[in-house]
């Protein structure tokens, strides 16, 4: 018979990384994202964007701001160079209902994703804690896509401390949310071997094209979503680079973008448009 469409809700904090995995959502057959949910915070809760923004510049410094600045907000406007739209545009012409939200748990954000009744909530690049009450309103499961293989490297930018260790080998975990950051239990892994002179934005490209193909993967192909592995292990977790790590991995010759990256998105574009 005919394999019925699975209803996703998207949460992320806009920017290039989710707009990758945003196109392959869209281009899987069975798959219906009925709506987003876009995080407005940058730090805390409570801090507002503007503050929030001061408070992350004062721990990572300029440079790494700047990197940040590129992935969420100027290369999303390269798009028509690219041929990846941005979620602000992919959102327009497709009239997908989208939720801006500086607290997914928040009794409005609760009421709208509730009306959107979602077989699976996504999430990937998402600087939120998706509480209980969230993850009950998905009938099948609640995943996030985690660009390390779990339960080493949880929190933030783990390929960024990855990278400042001179560890090329990197990898993508699909995993069911619980109570804390990246401590779910795993339900896919794969393994990315960089090429030494891969910059940072590289890196998470590459692994977040393999994060939306797992989850793809995920949804489409099962009637019911299996338990998962628990995560075995202490594990690790960072959070925001500091200025002093920042200041190391560019003393290394690490790089956080190279111009040709952009070439790499617009080939990984054309290549995944079939």
């Amino acid at each position: 018979g005919v394999m019925d469409r699975r209803r996703v809700v998207f949460c992320t904090y806009p920017g290039i990384y989710s707009a990758l995995v945003l196109e392959r959502l869209l281009r899987a057959p069975g798959i219906d994202v009925v709506g987003m949910v876009w995080s407005t915070r940058v730090m805390g809760r409570g801090s507002g964007q503007m503050k929030g923004t001061l408070d992350l510049l004062r721990r990572t410094g300029f440079r790494y701001g700047a990197y940040l600045l590129w992935v969420t907000d100027l290369i999303p406007r390269l798009g028509w160079f690219t041929g990846w739209p941005s979620l602000r545009h992919r959102a327009a012409t497709l009239s997908i209902p989208s939720l801006k939200t500086p607290d997914i748990n928040s009794e409005p954000a609760v009421g709208a994703i509730r009306k959107l009744a979602p077989d699976v909530i996504l999430t990937a690049n998402f600087n939120q804690m998706v509480g209980a009450g969230v993850r009950a309103l998905a009938a099948h499961a609640c995943i996030n896509i985690h660009p390390a293989l779990l339960p080493s490297d949880r929190g933030v930018d783990p390929v960024f401390q990855q990278q400042l260790r001179g560890d090329d080998r990197h990898g993508v975990t699909l995993h069911m949310m619980d109570d804390s950051f990246d401590t779910g239990p795993v339900l896919a892994q794969r393994t990315l071997v960089a090429r030494r002179d891969w910059s940072l934005f590289r890196r998470c490209l590459e692994l977040f094209l393999l994060g939306g193909e797992l989850a793809v993967d995920l949804i489409q192909g099962r009637a019911a979503v299996p338990e998962g592995t628990p995560q075995r292990g202490e594990g690790s977790y960072d959070s925001w680079p500091t200025v002093d790590r920042v200041a190391r991995f560019v003393h290394r010759g690490e790089r956080f973008l190279r111009p040709a990256d952009l070439l790499t998105l617009r080939r990984a574009a054309a290549e995944g448009g079939d």
